[in-house]
């Protein structure tokens, strides 16, 4: 390669020299070499536009050395570039490619000029036409070359994007060539001296452009790095696939580019593409990874996520149309999408493009390999903008992203469903939960529910059915929900599956999986109940609902609600009027009170409805605190009952630690329902207070009577 290089050199030098001696006097060359050594120092400033086109300020030197000195001066003015480019980084096709299209440019334009008869070195009134057709000649074919220039293959070419950078080639060219006419009139008119300093001066004010450029950049990528982190964070904290929401950003910045719009339009449009799931940092992280249909109230909470995401959007752009292309990017141009089920041109155009970038985002990832053009264009004028999809089709978008897109992911996801399906048969065939699993029932409806054979039939609780049926039509989802059946007291599993205006609703019989689950949990619960009465030294109790009853059944000396923060003090004020009743030590007087605070601020703060109840049985004192929050998860007891300062956020489930310290045995029943926390302690001699004289004994009424 190095040898063909030199030879290339050597060609270009044997035909430079002889185009020198014979057709270029001293005069002309020197304006060359200038007019090279500006070319060469403006090629390390150059700029590139949306569609990639690339150029530098000695665009403007071939036209006005052709205008001033002929053919000969541009020939040897792009000989000597050439010889230049050999020297950087580029293959040396590339470099032929290069120079003879700028060659060919020369000729055709320089031709045309000739034919409508133009001079050279003449710049007057009367040659006007002359030089507006060379002007307009110029750009059309130094644009079609600039254009095809960026075509690695040009067997490949497309005419839409083609034209789009044709267009864009041949603007940059038109607006340079008013600096052409003004640097040949300069020369020809005034000499080299004047030539020179507009020459210097064209160079400072593009260098100027340059910086400007350059830092607006810079500004502009350290903005979008910026919102990047902020997506991988979010990505990272839901567990969503890393690199999504950047995808989608540069695949909404493409194709906003390629339709035209506006730099500050397209800039906005990447904005809201990189921004466009930040709403789902506000929801439950199992309605977000969610595989299996979701039920009617979890669709309807997925579909919050675009409220929130406008909301955050509008807060860290302060742009409302930045926020509209957020809380719209899952509408459908059929109208069937969320939340303002708009329709076509309804849509905001930005929230058109980024539903394109998100679904081409999802094809690339999971059908790379295919392309995945065919179900990408089954999406216009359902999902997708028809105008859209064509484009993307048109400029075959999935093969620029192909080489773009990282698939990684994808490919360590393959592997790990490889070795995961290798015993899944095994797996499918011992298990009682898929014997357990099996479809009850079909039904069909369309404004009616019939079975299999076409009949109209009706069904206990079938308007629950008849309603989610038609909100899967609507959605076109897939809706699940749970049925309860009145007549045999079965429960089901129902799919109600959208099928053009009708919906198919399957029934799933899932009375034994709940049969196995609830077994499942109560040997879990047993497992943990064992282990952390054997941690705590026989401290700490877990029960269940039905064993924790026991302890209600002792003598009541108190009850108070445990309502708002008003009820903690009040709480605190009977325990220790109770203490100074069965004269307690202080000791134990401000470990019980403690406790007291510790659980009751506890009912406020992760649950509601709570009740502190005060029992005696024998010598033991127990305080019962409960709630009606959402329970401890069993996964989470150990933490939350173990270590210091760990919060659940569901329950009691904060100071589990710190109470275990301080009272004889704490007894704990959580569920779904609620928690139920017993705080026991041995007081001496308590019985004897209990039962002693009836004048001394207490009495037993509520908080609220006494």
């Amino acid at each position: 390669m190095l040898i063909i290089k030199i030879c290339f050199i050597i060609l270009l030098c044997i035909v430079g020299g002889y185009i020198s001696i014979n057709y270029i006097d001293s005069s002309m060359l020197i304006v060359v070499l200038f007019s090279v050594f500006i070319s060469i120092i403006l090629s390390f400033f150059s700029m590139s536009l949306s569609n990639r086109i690339k150029f530098s300020g000695g665009i403007v030197f071939p036209l006005f050395l052709f205008l001033t000195f002929g053919f000969h001066a541009v020939i040897l003015y792009e000989i000597i570039m050439a010889i230049a480019r050999v020297f950087q980084n580029q293959s040396l096709f590339v470099q032929l490619k290069q120079f003879g299209l700028a060659i060919i440019a020369i000729l055709i334009f320089g031709t045309i000029h000739y034919l409508f008869g133009g001079k050279i070195g003449s710049l007057y009134f009367e040659d006007t036409m002359t030089i507006v057709t060379t002007v307009f000649v110029y750009c059309l074919v130094k644009g079609s070359v600039y254009a095809l220039l960026y075509f690695d293959d040009w067997s490949k070419i497309k005419l839409t994007p083609y034209l789009l950078k044709f267009r864009e080639a041949s603007l940059i060219c038109l607006f340079f060539s008013f600096l052409n006419l003004r640097l040949a009139f300069q020369y020809i008119n005034h000499g080299f001296i004047p030539f020179v300093i507009e020459v210097l001066l064209y160079l400072f004010i593009y260098l100027i452009a340059f910086y400007v450029f350059f830092r607006y950049k810079q500004l502009r990528k350290s903005y979008l790095t910026s919102l990047e982190s902020l997506t991988f964070l979010m990505e990272n904290k839901l567990s969503l696939r890393k690199g999504h929401s950047r995808s989608v950003g540069k695949i909404a910045r493409k194709i906003a580019q390629q339709l035209q719009l506006p730099k500050y339009e397209v800039n906005e449009i990447h904005t809201a593409a990189l921004l466009h799931d930040i709403g789902k940092i506000a929801m439950d992280e199992k309605f977000i990874h969610k595989k299996e249909a979701m039920k009617l109230e979890e669709i309807e909470n997925y579909e919050k996520h675009v409220l929130y995401g406008e909301k955050v959007v509008r807060d860290i752009t302060r742009s409302d149309k930045v926020a509209s292309y957020v809380r719209h990017h899952h509408e459908y141009w059929n109208g069937k999408g969320f939340p303002d089920q708009l329709k076509g041109e309804e849509i905001p155009l930005g929230a058109r493009i980024i539903s394109a970038a998100n679904e081409i985002d999802y094809i690339m990832q999971k059908n790379l390999s295919v392309g995945g053009y065919t179900e990408f264009s089954q999406m216009a004028y359902n999902k997708l903008d028809p105008q859209i999809v064509r484009l993307a089709l048109d400029i075959d978008l999935f093969e620029m992203l192909k080489h773009e897109l990282s698939n990684e992911e994808e490919n360590e996801e393959k592997e790990n469903r490889v070795i995961e399906s290798i015993k899944m048969e095994d797996i499918i065939e011992n298990s009682k939960v898929f014997d357990s699993y099996s479809i009850d029932k079909i039904v069909y409806y369309d404004g009616v529910l019939k079975d299999i054979n076409d009949v109209i039939i009706e069904l206990p609780e079938q308007q629950k059915m008849i309603k989610h049926a038609k909100a899967a039509i609507t959605k076109q989802k897939v809706i699940r929900c749970f049925i309860e059946s009145s007549y045999d007291q079965q429960i089901y599993d129902l799919y109600c599956i959208p099928k053009g205006s009708s919906a198919i609703l399957v029934f799933l019989n899932v009375n034994d999986l709940i049969q196995i689950e609830q077994k499942q949990d109560d040997m879990t619960h047993s497992i943990y109940s064992d282990v952390m009465y054997a941690v705590t030294q026989k401290k700490l109790l877990l029960l269940d609902r039905n064993e924790i009853k026991s302890y209600f059944q002792s003598r009541l000396l108190f009850k108070c609600s445990i309502q708002t923060s008003m009820d903690i003090p009040k709480c605190r004020k009977l325990i220790e009027e109770l203490c100074g009743s069965f004269q307690v030590s202080n000791k134990v007087k401000f470990n019980l009170l403690l406790c007291t605070s510790e659980m009751t601020t506890n009912v406020l703060k992760h649950a509601n409805n709570g009740v502190m109840e005060v029992y005696t049985d024998g010598d033991l004192l127990r305080i019962i605190v409960q709630d009606k929050g959402k329970g401890i998860e069993i996964s989470d007891l150990p933490k939350s009952t173990l270590l210091a300062g760990y919060s659940s956020k569901a329950s009691l489930g904060h100071g589990f630690s710190l109470v275990l310290k301080l009272v004889d045995k704490l007894i704990l029943s959580t569920s779904s329902r609620g928690t139920t926390i017993v705080l026991q302690q041995k007081i001496e001699g308590l019985q004897n207070i209990i039962d002693g004289p009836k004048e001394n004994q207490l009495n037993e009424v509520t908080y609220e009577k006494k």
